[in-house]
């Protein structure tokens, strides 16, 4: 991993389950069955190497969320790393493999694994650059970045992952630290790194060009802070400063009350409304929420929405 100290800031978000790949998506298959972390991970990495074409990692992901960290990272003329579940720490011009592993809830998620074995996602994160022979990624790239501002914008199970390196930053690295998430995700940091949070807050729906999802909300704030605010150049202190000042000139959006379905009555409401969506995921998602007023977190929804897909793939061959 490299990077240019010619610029002047460096952008950490997190990877998506989303990606762009014509090849099967490497998961753990059989790897996981192992009783040491270590031993999952070097499987897992010598998996990953057989796999026969590699991305750009910056072509590799899609989503909001990437799509926003990509865009600060433009505005400031700033590298770009992306925390992963299955690879690491990763600059965005590192060549990829497709792989299906992630932190959160869901397919491929490392989750159960590490209920398993009693670990945290901080002792797969430190497993996993064991294997590659890369410990400790994030205080080598504090290092690197010389005097250079670090924004990272992670969602709390990707903030989980490296939050024990975090923790472990000495003062001057800290300075130069600035971290973007959820409350819950802020919540559980140590105390002497919730310093380096921004305060941000669900009033951020209420700035015009900032609303979203839950799952871009620290992309979002972050390139609000920068688009908006040019907090980035400011101390951690002026810069937090001016976070909660232009938060308290926000109101928080009343959203609408939303019924809750089960399984099947959504995947039959996708399955009715997909020709007038056009087969859209995000449309879908959109119509669901909207005009139909149902409650479905975005994971969830995107697991009915590909068997829903699959069905409709089918019924077009055989018709």
């Amino acid at each position: 991993m490299t990077c240019s100290n010619l610029k002047s800031a460096i952008v950490v978000t997190n990877c998506t389950m989303r990606k762009r790949s014509h090849l099967p998506a490497k998961n753990l298959g059989a790897s996981h069955r192992a009783d040491s972390l270590n031993i999952i991970a070097e499987r897992w990495l010598a998996n990953l190497r057989r796999n026969p074409e590699t991305t750009r990692a910056e072509n590799l992901y899609v989503g909001r969320s990437f799509l926003e960290g990509k865009t600060v990272a433009r505005i400031l003329g700033a590298d770009l790393y992306i925390v992963s579940a299955g690879l690491g720490l990763v600059w965005q011009n590192e060549q990829v493999p497709n792989y299906n592993m992630s932190v959160t809830e869901g397919d491929g998620s490392l989750l159960p694994l590490l209920a398993r074995l009693n670990a945290t996602p901080s002792d797969w994160w430190r497993a996993l650059h064991d294997a590659r022979e890369a410990s400790l990624p994030i205080e080598q790239l504090m290092k690197r970045s010389g005097t250079r501002v670090v924004l990272v914008a992670l969602p709390a199970g990707y903030l989980g992952l490296i939050s024990d390196e975090l923790g472990d930053l000495d003062k001057d690295a800290l300075k130069r630290l600035r971290i973007f998430s959820s409350q819950r995700g802020v919540a559980n940091l140590s105390p002497h790194l919730r310093n380096c949070a921004m305060p941000y807050d669900e009033r951020l729906e209420g700035a015009t060009g900032y609303a979203g999802t839950r799952n871009d909300f620290p992309q979002r704030a972050l390139r609000h802070f920068v688009e908006k605010l040019g907090a980035h150049t400011q101390s951690a202190t002026a810069a937090a400063r001016l976070v909660s000042a232009s938060m308290a000139k926000l109101k928080k959006p009343v959203l609408p009350e939303r019924s809750k379905r089960s399984d099947e009555e959504i995947s039959s409401l996708i399955s009715d409304n997909w020709t007038g969506c056009g087969g859209s995921s995000t449309k879908l998602l959109r119509f669901l929420r909207d005009d139909l007023l149902v409650a479905c977190e975005q994971s969830r929804f995107r697991d009915l929405w590909r068997t829903v897909s699959a069905k409709q793939q089918t019924k077009v061959k055989t018709t």
